[in-house]
């Protein structure tokens, strides 16, 4: 989803925050437009069985072995303070092997190893460390309309150095992108999205219960997520067409911002929904948010884009009753789909 670039939100101003990082790489042509320097977090909420890259699931630097390559000759086990690599043997193959509850990541094994068995993957890099490099890239990111991705693991699993990382790199006027499952709570898109450019949203899997059996974490918030970025600035009709063929579900849902409110305080809201008065957004009934023509547009593309099914009506206006809510948004759909 591709949103305009605004400057509201929580700014944290401290290029000294770190997070692991287990890869940056330069010349990436496929996290966005141009080319793209992509920024990998270490990290991940979601234990995906299909995972292409499970390094990036523990959230700090960790010791990967490789037993293809180990030939072992044993020179790593004296350079191990911690006494955690002992000689074994696994199928018919003296292999050097190391005890995870002692060992302390220090990488003096993989000092040693001249076979590459042993890497560290993962390493701690502040915000400003990630831009330096970054910079080094600014000619073939300029030239190209590309810019800066931000991915994992999961980047939205260390919020505020992400956001610290954006921030920066609108600062040296960059575009950014993130890519992201969208497992996240609404503080944590507040603080990220202001930031953001373009959002790439991975959507594992539509069904719930599939969502949780595969990737091990419910999809609600994820939803949930989706539904606030979509109040930050995103087109709702421009997801549809992005969405064309993958949309399996609709609901009827409505959404206003009170602009006398939100000139003055910006679209961030940290207040509950029942403080319906003093929110600069509110949900409402289907129709008094948008317009007739804004919901006449918006099935007509879902239409087009190959969904055909029933829409769910949510009612969460607080500012009427609750007959009054489903009668109003009823009235909008019944005049609105086409059938």
């Amino acid at each position: 989803m591709r949103k305009a670039n605004c400057n509201i939100g929580r700014a944290i101003h401290n290029p000294d925050l770190t997070a692991p990082i287990f890869n940056i790489q330069s010349y990436s042509i496929h996290d966005g437009p141009g080319i793209r320097t992509t920024v990998f977090e270490k990290g991940c909420p979601l234990r995906c069985v299909w995972c292409a890259n499970p390094e990036s699931n523990f959230p700090s630097p960790q010791l990967m072995t490789y037993s293809s390559l180990c030939i072992g000759c044993g020179h790593c086990i004296p350079s191990c303070n911690a006494n955690a690599i002992c000689m074994q043997e696994q199928s018919g193959k003296v292999l050097s092997v190391t005890n995870r509850t002692r060992c302390t990541t220090c990488g003096a094994c993989v000092a040693v190893c001249k076979r590459k068995a042993r890497e560290i993957s993962g390493k701690v890099m502040c915000v400003q460390e990630v831009l330096n490099q970054v910079e080094r890239d600014r000619m073939f990111l300029e030239s190209s309309g590309g810019g800066v991705t931000v991915s994992g693991g999961e980047c939205l699993y260390h919020p505020a150095f992400t956001a610290e990382l954006l921030r920066g790199a609108h600062e040296k006027g960059f575009h950014t992108a993130v890519e992201s499952c969208g497992f996240a709570s609404r503080d944590v898109v507040d603080l990220v999205f202001p930031h953001v450019d373009l959002a790439l949203l991975d959507i594992k899997v539509m069904n719930a219960e599939h969502h949780k059996q595969y990737t091990g974490v419910p999809s609600d918030g994820i939803s949930n997520s989706i539904i606030h970025m979509m109040i930050l600035g995103a087109d709702p009709i421009a997801a549809a067409r992005a969405l064309k063929g993958c949309i399996y579900h609709v609901h009827g849902k409505d959404a206003r911002i009170e602009r006398l409110l939100s000139d003055v305080d910006g679209i961030l809201e940290p207040r509950p929904v029942t403080d319906s008065a003093e929110r600069v957004w509110n949900y409402v009934a289907v129709g008094c948010g948008h317009d007739l023509n804004w919901w006449k547009e918006f099935f007509s593309v879902v239409h087009m884009m190959g969904y055909d099914g029933d829409v769910s009506l949510e009612m969460e206006d607080l500012t009427m009753s609750t007959e009054a809510g489903v009668a109003t948004s009823v009235n909008v759909l019944t005049q609105v789909i086409s059938r």
